[in-house]
């Protein structure tokens, strides 16, 4: 028996939350040292290539019920495909206490329905559900299965789809100089399995009538929804589906979006023109300010509740995107002034070193767009660099520093005095939504 109290105890053990090897420590202790420590020892658990046979077998044991402490959920399976990802989500025990869900280099090139079933069953109480290079046949899949989490608040969705391709067209076997040597009787064993093959298929009952998939609403409680999809084709259908929904999106993110999908985009937003809070649109160099004057600037007029946009620019292709990223900040409303925290991302190439970009940037139009906008309170540059000769250079120093002085002497001194300008240098440029 422990000489601590209760109380005493579990404030001990609380104050380990994050250190595993001091939380499995703490369970040899004692019987009532286990039971504190086993909810903050199992509250995040990642399933490898290498681990899920041993999780499988743990979580039936009765000598480890730990399976009511989970919490968060990771799943990596990189060498796995969809007959044994389907087998681990049968397997899988229930998750009483689960919220969060993320799965890395999951395929799902099919998606049966006894899948969805087992998915729903398990995994029906997720608020959070994070997909990093999940590869799925097409957008429909991936709509099934965010619509069988009925409790739904936050998605981070980075998926890849597989193309229809149309099979190659193979040479026939029997060409003009094989027919011409082959004697009548091969010939006529020809004709009659080629008359036979057409018979049955003429005489065979015709398939039955395809079952069209039931309306599968949008989750009711989304609340954030952030998608990266390579795959330009893929956008319309998600943003068309999105909008059949109630509008309960606060916050928006999606990129990259190729111009054919800025209708549905500008729709979306006249949508959740009320609820909008949070946006973010990240678009390659051929979108103009004239596409988003047409497709997304009369929606934006009417959004009154943004208080965060975020704006991506590139060294590549900077003159370009400066005119469309103004202009969807001059879209948005100046009376009422909502607008809060504005976030320019600006991705360095390795061609490219961070002063470089910095001066190329049109800080004409950024202190003219400030000025217009006297109650913003946070300015953030997000600096993606990936530049390794620039990083040897700045190996003894930090890089940051001469960023930040450029950036002091680029902005405004009215804004620069209140303090509002925060710089984060990412030496690895890479997905800003995963």
């Amino acid at each position: 028996m422990s000489p601590f109290p209760p109380e005493l105890e579990h404030l001990i053990i609380g104050h380990m939350q994050g250190d595993k090897r001091a939380l499995a420590s703490c369970g040899l202790v004692s019987r009532s040292w286990l039971d504190f420590s086993r909810p903050y020892l199992f509250e995040s658990v990642f399933i490898l290539d290498h681990t899920y046979e041993d999780f499988l077998r743990l979580s039936v044991s009765p000598c480890s019920p730990f399976t009511p402490s989970v919490k968060t959920l990771c799943i990596s399976r990189s060498s796995m495909d969809d007959v044994l990802f389907t087998e681990l989500i049968h397997k899988l025990p229930g998750f009483p206490s689960l919220r969060c869900l993320r799965l890395l280099h999951i395929r799902w090139t099919s998606l049966p329905d006894i899948l969805l079933t087992s998915f729903t069953a398990v995994f029906r109480d997720i608020t959070q559900f994070d997909l990093d290079n999940a590869t799925f046949a097409t957008t429909h899949h991936l709509i099934d299965v965010l619509a069988c989490l009925p409790r739904l608040e936050r998605s981070t969705v980075y998926a890849v789809f597989l193309k229809n391709r149309a099979e190659p067209v193979r040479p026939s076997v029997v060409g003009p100089r094989l027919v011409s040597t082959l004697p009548w009787y091969s010939l006529l064993a020809v004709v009659v399995v080629v008359a036979r093959a057409a018979l049955r298929a003429a005489l065979a009952p015709p398939p039955p009538p395809r079952k069209s998939p039931l309306p599968r609403e949008p989750p009711h409680c989304l609340r954030e929804l952030r998608l990266c999809l390579p795959c330009w084709d893929s956008f319309d259908p998600i943003i068309s589906w999105i909008g059949t929904g109630p509008p309960t999106i606060h916050a928006l993110k999606l990129g990259i979006l190729p111009i054919t999908s800025l209708p549905a985009v500008g729709n979306l937003l006249r949508i959740l023109r009320s609820v909008l809070r949070d946006l973010e649109l990240d678009f390659p160099s051929h979108i103009t300010s004239l596409d988003i004057e047409t497709h997304l600037a009369p929606h934006l007029a009417r959004t009154t509740h943004i208080t965060h946009l975020t704006i991506h620019s590139g060294f590549r292709s900077i003159h370009m995107l400066q005119h469309a990223s103004w202009t969807l900040l001059d879209a948005l409303p100046r009376e009422p002034e909502t607008l809060e925290t504005l976030t320019i991302i600006l991705k360095i190439n390795s061609f490219t070193t961070i002063l470089q970009a910095l001066d190329m940037f049109d800080w004409a139009n950024l202190n003219a767009a400030l000025r217009a906008r006297p109650r913003l309170r946070r300015l953030r540059f997000h600096l993606h660099w990936n530049n390794h000769r620039e990083r040897l250079r700045f190996r003894w120093n930090n890089p940051t520093d001469e960023a930040v002085k450029e950036i002091r002497r680029r902005v405004a001194p009215e804004f620069m005095s209140r303090g509002i300008v925060d710089v984060l240098l990412l030496r690895n440029s890479g997905r800003h939504y995963c």
